[in-house]
């Protein structure tokens, strides 16, 4: 998948992508918690996420995610 410019809330939906194993987020105007859903992330080997605006999120999901490598 290529770029997404998303802005505001982070769509639940990302977390339905199971085959995703790269997802970046920074300076990209995402603001809120990130969602529940990404747990759901089982295949993801790199995870980067910085410059949330107003997000309280718990990161607990991550580890559940044995393929992650790179956070």
């Amino acid at each position: 998948m290529g770029t997404l410019r998303l802005s505001g809330p982070l769509p639940s939906k990302l977390g339905n992508l199971t085959k995703l194993k790269e997802l970046l987020i920074d300076r990209s105007g995402v603001s809120g918690d990130i969602p529940s859903t990404f747990a759901n992330l089982k295949n993801l080997e790199t995870l980067r996420i910085s410059d949330l605006s107003n997000g309280r999120s718990s990161l607990t999901f991550i580890r559940n995610i044995k393929s992650l490598t790179i956070l």
